[in-house]
């Protein structure tokens, strides 16, 4: 059977802590498009939307490419398609159309307090911890900051984004960002969240993550410890999935030690075209993830980005398709539908509208007076 390459070195987090299995995992990742489809079971023929000599830095953590080879043997085509979208490059990648858009189309740079450090509402703070992904998304907007073999912040540059967290106590929430913050080491991690839980005005630090999808086996028994050990603050983890076939027995088992650490457990989801563009898309994969745990947070509206305009859908067609979920599942499981904004103005509400006229319109369709 293929194997996949072992990854550069440079790659690898610090491996201190007794968590070397995951990070043998993450070495095992194909940084070679051809490499990966042979592994996978596929070929050009098959799918001819694939570009072999990509714009942007192909990765892809042999975890994924095992979940796609299983669909693919297991003849759910259309699964193991919308999950090859996500991470294969399109050829369309390269056309002068999905090339007119910045890099980044949401202004961070004028929402930032430092290096890394942004604050795009009054009590929230965003740290960039680290620059790699256990595998690169084809629609990310910060592929550009990113990649798979990316730097993490070092101690001291941490300790002074602390610093400016003391500074501010108005500053309530926490977001680690990245790359991924969970592929930080256990040690680095133990370390993070100490100094976080010492911030005398923070009450939550959030994780925006995609590893217990991607990585699974990064959910270690010691990370579980560090993260049911915070005193002052709530974790949330925040995962990123945009396909219900994403949710197979490895992130169920993830999310159910995450869950009894103590963590709060969402889905940031991205509308995205050919992957789950649709009601009954939508409604599968919130359903499911509801039944493990994590509750539906955000439908991210398409960030505008170099490369990446095939995968938008209208506005207007996404409201339609929150619009049909909402009512048809529990209230839990309706995500919110927003869009970033530029110049660093944070997120806008998408959310369908129900008034009309003087009343409010019913799921059936009934106009009721506001009293």
């Amino acid at each position: 059977m293929l194997r996949p390459p072992i990854a550069s070195s440079r790659c690898r987090p610090d491996a201190s802590g007794g968590d070397a299995a995951w990070i043998t995992d993450l070495q095992n990742r194909f940084f070679d498009v051809r490499s990966a489809m042979d592994y996978v079971g596929f070929d050009a023929d098959e799918l001819s939307w694939v570009e072999e000599r990509p714009r942007y830095q192909f990765c892809l953590n042999v975890a994924v490419a095992d979940r796609m080879r299983s669909l693919l043997e297991g003849g759910r085509r259309g699964d193991f398609e919308a999950i090859a979208r996500i991470y294969f490059p399109d050829r369309r990648e390269l056309s002068a159309a999905a090339r007119r858009f910045p890099r980044t189309g949401i202004g961070e740079e004028q929402a930032a307090l430092a290096d890394n450090v942004y604050q795009f509402y009054p009590d929230r703070v965003l740290l960039r911890i680290n620059g790699f992904c256990a595998s690169l998304c084809r629609y990310c907007f910060v592929r550009h900051k990113v990649s798979g073999s990316g730097s993490t912040v070092g101690r001291a540059a941490f300790d002074d984004m602390v610093e400016k967290l003391r500074g501010r106590p108005g500053v309530r929430d926490l977001i680690l960002s990245g790359g991924d913050p969970l592929l930080l080491s256990d040690s680095w991690m133990r370390y993070v969240l100490e100094r976080v839980d010492e911030v005398p005005s923070l009450r939550v630090v959030r994780f925006d993550t995609k590893v217990p999808n991607t990585l699974p086996s990064r959910i270690t028994d010691e990370l579980v410890l560090a993260l049911s050990q915070l005193e002052q603050t709530t974790a949330y983890v925040n995962i990123h999935f945009s396909h219900v076939a994403e949710l197979d027995a490895s992130v169920e088992r993830a999310a159910r030690k995450l869950r009894r650490a103590g963590c709060v457990l969402g889905a940031h989801i991205p509308l995205l075209r050919g992957v789950n563009d649709s009601p009954s898309q939508l409604r599968s994969l919130c359903q499911a993830l509801l039944e493990i745990g994590v509750r539906p947070y955000m439908l991210l509206q398409y960030i505008p980005t170099d490369g990446a305009d095939h995968w938008r859908v209208p506005v207007e067609e996404g409201q339609a398709i929150i619009d049909e979920v909402w009512g048809s599942v529990s209230g839990l499981a309706v995500p919110h539908y927003v869009a970033y904004l530029p110049h660093g103005e944070g997120k806008a509400l998408l959310t369908p509208n129900h008034l009309e006229g003087e009343g409010i319109r019913s799921k059936r369709g009934t106009v009721f007076p506001l009293t």
